[in-house]
């Protein structure tokens, strides 16, 4: 109810979030969600706040319910760059990042081998 009055995800995120659980999912088709996801999404359009649904129950546990909101949802079909463009730049960033890291690493170590 707060989250469809207006109140910060973030904020009911802090508040309620299990750290176990994920807290976030792009692009993820919804034939690989779970079964239990999937079922709750339904057919739930773009800045829709899917009503609460539970999740497994773990042995012991007390059972757990997921609050979802739908940020973006599109159509099946092909992947545009302008949809990968954000992921493809993180992704090369990234890996120039481990680089440079692993080229300071190789300049900065001195290995002896003696025989």
């Amino acid at each position: 109810e707060a989250l469809r009055a207006g109140a910060p995800f973030d904020s009911l995120s802090q508040l309620y979030h299990d750290a176990g659980e994920e807290r976030q999912a792009e692009d993820v088709p919804i034939t690989q969600l779970p079964e239990e996801y999937a079922a709750g999404v339904g057919s739930a359009d773009s800045g829709a706040v899917v009503p609460p649904f539970p999740i497994r129950k773990e042995l012991g546990l007390r059972r757990k319910y997921v609050v979802l909101q739908v940020i973006r949802r599109r159509s099946e079909g092909a992947i545009l760059y302008d949809d990968v463009k954000d992921q493809i730049r993180r992704k090369l960033s990234d890996d120039l990042a481990v680089r440079n890291y692993l080229e300071k690493l190789r300049r900065s170590t001195y290995v002896d081998v003696r025989m």
